[in-house]
């Protein structure tokens, strides 16, 4: 046996087994892995229907929706609202017209100011604070005015001295403000003038009461309201006038002794019926004191050789203003 016959004793060496048609037309594949292709379905020639667009369905028309008529709530009958009333500033230099007031009203109206107890009124004190050169220059405008018109436009005049004067006196540190128009002023001397001549001067008696009246209408402190009707004198004809007769009578007996107590009682009686801005005034002064600062005034004027007697009249207004307060509830 050869060796081929050894290695091969079922002879499958020699003898090979027959290779079918198929494995002879059968590539030879290589053992390298190669990417599988997959074939592409192959093309028929049957043509491809067009998607037809869906056929799309309108909305059915709307019935025209009927309006509801909304019928009006019944109208409430509502009050018209009532204005409320604007108040009004009043201006000091506008002229108020006065209305008439009932005596008894004021009288209550005064009564309860003089019950309201104000402490600052009691630290402040009364003063007049004039100057001397101020006061001789107003007293002699006042006179000028009064001479080169003949006595037309003393209320001019007047008015004017009023003013300056009224300005600087100051009650338990208020101050007061004089509001008076020379025309009215004017007007008022034309009628006393003219029922004086046809009454034959009887009516020259009611004068002096008539100005005092006047003055003090016009007459408020500077840091209140200005209102007419709040200032008023109630002072009459004959308390006046016998007040007076009082004084010339015991002036004239006296020699002029008796003039400072006289001149004391007559202030007081004025001033206590007074009332500024609702607020009543007292006077408190003494004759023995006024006759006291009389004497002295007189000897200074003696001293000076009459010098002093241009601050005569500073004094004696100073005198009076402190003598002079608004009335407080006494405690």
């Amino acid at each position: 046996m050869n060796e081929e016959e050894k290695n091969d004793p079922m002879g499958f060496l020699n003898d090979p087994a027959p290779v079918s048609e198929e494995k002879e037309n059968t590539p030879i594949v290589n053992s390298e892995p190669k990417m599988i292709v997959t074939p592409e379905p192959e093309k028929t020639s049957e043509p491809v229907p067009e998607p037809q667009p869906e056929p799309t369905t309108e909305p059915a028309p709307e019935a025209p929706k009927e309006e509801v008529k909304e019928e009006p709530a019944p109208a409430v009958l509502t009050p018209p609202p009532i204005p409320e009333p604007e108040e009004k500033k009043e201006d000091p230099k506008e002229e108020v017209k006065e209305e008439p007031l009932n005596p008894s009203d004021i009288y209550e109206e005064v009564e309860a100011f003089e019950l309201e107890k104000n402490t600052d009124l009691t630290k402040n004190e009364s003063y007049f604070e004039g100057k001397v050169l101020d006061y001789m220059a107003y007293n002699f405008l006042r006179l000028f005015i009064s001479i080169i018109t003949i006595g037309i436009f003393k209320p001019w005049g007047d008015c004017i001295f009023y003013n300056y004067k009224f300005s600087h006196t100051i009650y338990n540190g208020k101050r007061l403000k004089f509001i008076g128009k020379p025309e009215e002023l004017f007007v008022q001397r034309f009628r006393w003038i003219f029922f004086t001549i046809i009454t034959l001067g009887i009516y020259a008696l009611w004068i002096p009461i008539k100005k005092q009246k006047w003055i003090t209408k016009n007459l408020f402190f500077e840091d209140e309201e200005i209102k007419r009707g709040d200032s008023f004198f109630e002072g009459k004809f004959l308390p006046l006038l016998g007040y007076n007769l009082l004084t010339t009578l015991l002036s004239g007996i006296t020699l002029g002794l008796a003039l400072p107590f006289c001149i004391c009682l007559k202030t007081k009686w004025i001033v206590n019926n007074t009332v500024i801005t609702r607020k009543r005034l007292v006077f408190s002064g003494k004759g023995l004191s006024l006759f006291g600062n009389t004497l002295l005034w007189l000897l200074l004027s003696i001293v000076t050789l009459g010098i002093y007697t241009l601050w005569v009249p500073l004094r004696k207004n100073n005198w009076f203003a402190k003598n002079t307060s608004i009335k407080l509830r006494e405690i």
